[in-house]
Order: C-alpha cells, then sequence, then structure tokens
C-alpha cells in the first residue's frame, strides 16, 4: 500500500503506540510524519525509539485532539479500532477525501470491543464512513489473521 506513495506525504497515525510503524516509515524515506496516542508511556517509547524524530509524536485523546482535523495525504489506524466503541465516530472526525489505511482483526480478546469473522463484516461496519478500494488479510498463524483496509474517508 504505502509503495507507491510519494515520500513526501503527509501521515498522520492514530494509536501510533511505541512508534514501530514510524520507525519502519521513517526507515523507507517518509519524513512528514505525525503520530499520536493517548498513552503517555507509549509516546514516551516513541521519543525513545524514534529520537531523531521525538518531535513528531504526541499525546492527544482521538476524540479531542485537533490533529485529525487538519488535511493530511494519508491517516493510519493499525490495532485500535477494535478496542474502541465509538469506531465510526472517530473515523468521522477524519476530513473527506483523506486516503486512510487501517486494520482489525478476526479474533477476540478481553480488550477487544468487536472483531470480524470476514471480509464482508468488514466490508459492512466500515463502507458507512470509507469508500473502501481493498480489504486484504495478513495470516498471523494458523487462524488469527488482520484485515487491512484501504480507502478513502467519505
Amino acid at each position: 500500500y504505502l509503495e507507491p506513495i510519494d515520500r513526501k506525504a503527509s501521515i498522520l497515525e492514530i494509536a501510533c503506540g511505541a512508534g514501530q510503524f514510524a520507525e519502519m516509515l521513517f526507515d523507507c524515506g517518509f519524513q512528514n510524519y505525525m503520530g499520536f496516542d493517548y498513552a503517555e508511556e507509549g509516546i514516551a517509547l516513541a521519543k525513545k525509539n524514534n529520537p531523531e524524530q521525538k518531535d513528531r509524536f504526541f499525546v492527544a485523546d482521538a476524540f479531542q485532539t485537533e490533529l485529525l482535523q487538519q488535511k493530511y495525504d494519508l491517516v493510519i489506524c493499525f490495532e485500535a479500532l477494535e478496542h474502541i466503541q465509538k469506531d465510526l465516530e472517530l473515523l468521522h472526525r477524519v476530513l473527506p477525501g483523506t486516503r486512510m489505511l487501517l486494520s482489525v482483526p478476526n479474533f477476540n480478546d478481553p480488550y477487544h470491543v468487536r472483531y470480524f469473522q470476514n471480509e464482508d463484516e468488514v466490508r459492512n461496519r466500515y463502507e458507512k464512513v470509507i469508500r473502501i478500494s481493498c480489504i486484504s488479510k495478513s495470516m498471523l498463524n494458523d487462524v488469527n489473521c488482520l484485515y487491512y483496509i484501504w480507502g478513502e474517508k467519505l
């Protein structure tokens, strides 16, 4: 998904955690990145793991931050929507026309408020907010997978 994207593209990552994905982006030449997470300890690790880019990480609440009211070429949200009751409300905060790359699981967990048994369930939930171009499946083991959703915010 990221291969054809201009390395100067503006990217916002929702729930960036300890910044591992950001580190991969920086290693691939992406420099116009910002990430936020509500967990202070996650952001502290993100800054530690990416010392030259530490000013690109912020502690913020996704339902209150002004970061989502700015224009980005791409908004990423991995491993977070399944933990949020108001996932659609969160996605509504992203500006229309923004490209999005999201992930959701097919497995239950005590910390998940939802999971998806197949691509149709993913499509049915998120097509209300995203013009979905593609859903792909990445296997974690013999049973569990993540669905990656690529699309544009409606």
